[in-house]
């Protein structure tokens, strides 16, 4: 989709300028995980997407992003909130 395409040349952009952009990294785990549903893709395609969103949001932690409640809230992320990594990384937050 060139909406997404546009999106992630967008935050790819930002992380250069800003690679410890902890918003940046959460978008493009966004953006991941929303894709990750999109029709006609294979099962290795969706998992790909959902591993790619896991890295992100990983990273967005590491760069010290603490919208914690904003990822919690944000129904983007029912694609992924549901594996043992997410409510990992989740944990106590």
């Amino acid at each position: 989709d060139k909406l997404y395409a546009r999106a992630m040349e967008d935050f790819a952009a930002a992380l250069k300028l800003d690679p410890v952009s902890g918003i940046s990294h959460y978008l493009t785990a966004l953006t991941w995980s929303v894709m990750s549903a999109e029709e006609g893709l294979s099962e290795e395609q969706v998992l790909e997407r959902k591993a790619t969103a896991m890295n992100e949001l990983k990273a967005s932690f590491k760069c010290e992003f603490k919208g914690y409640e904003r990822i919690r809230n944000e129904e983007g992320f029912s694609h992924i909130r549901y594996l043992p990594e997410f409510k990992e990384l989740m944990s106590g937050k």
